[in-house]
């Protein structure tokens, strides 16, 4: 069983005190190393190439000319990809969030969808390839209206519900020996 003992916190050196960070003197004179800096055998690099359109479907891929490219080694995208098992529904017994299933199939949700991974020698070889790639799109009208009852709308998975709210929080306010009641704000965060 534990006891909380009111009054002044003793102090234990973990808070307060200054401790030398072994990597830093290292971090600001440019000579630590990172992950990204050491050199592997036989490592490949990728880069995406995103979509150019807000919505629609793609109708061809040229890879010949990025193929060609110097230190190309692969162009991944729907037409040549591994299929995703679509009956798996992993350790919560849902299945996986379907925007994540990237170059599945020919269609272009939002401006910005992955629709192919360029991969090279290295990462400067695979950003100007995946920028040289020419991707032609089937434009469609795209939504941005967010309404009920639409068919093609976000699903609802369960393993995370919208309701939070738990007991009765008017007693527990009035039970509290202490309430803070402050207004906080949050910067939008639009991520895809």
């Amino acid at each position: 069983m534990t006891t909380a003992t009111p009054g002044v916190t003793p102090i234990t050196g973990a808070v307060g005190t200054a401790h030398t960070r072994v990597e830093g003197r290292d971090k600001v004179t440019g000579a630590a190393r990172y992950a990204g800096e050491i050199p592997f055998a036989e490592l490949a690099h990728g880069w995406l190439a995103l979509s150019t359109v807000a919505r629609g479907r793609i109708v061809s891929v040229e890879t010949g000319p990025v193929l060609a490219m110097p230190g190309v080694v692969a162009v991944l995208h729907h037409g040549n990809a591994p299929r995703l098992d679509t009956g798996y529904t992993g350790m919560m017994g849902v299945p996986p969030d379907p925007t994540a299933a990237v170059f599945q199939s020919d269609r272009v949700p939002h401006a910005g969808w992955p629709v192919a991974l360029v991969v090279a020698e290295t990462p400067e070889q695979a950003r100007e390839a995946a920028e040289a790639l020419v991707v032609t799109y089937e434009q469609e009208p795209h939504d941005i209206e967010l309404s009920a009852g639409r068919p093609d709308a976000y699903p609802v998975t369960g393993h995370m519900p919208g309701e939070t709210e738990k007991g009765d929080i008017e007693a527990g306010l009035a039970a509290s020996a202490h309430v803070v009641d402050e207004e906080y704000t949050t910067p939008k965060s639009t991520t895809p």
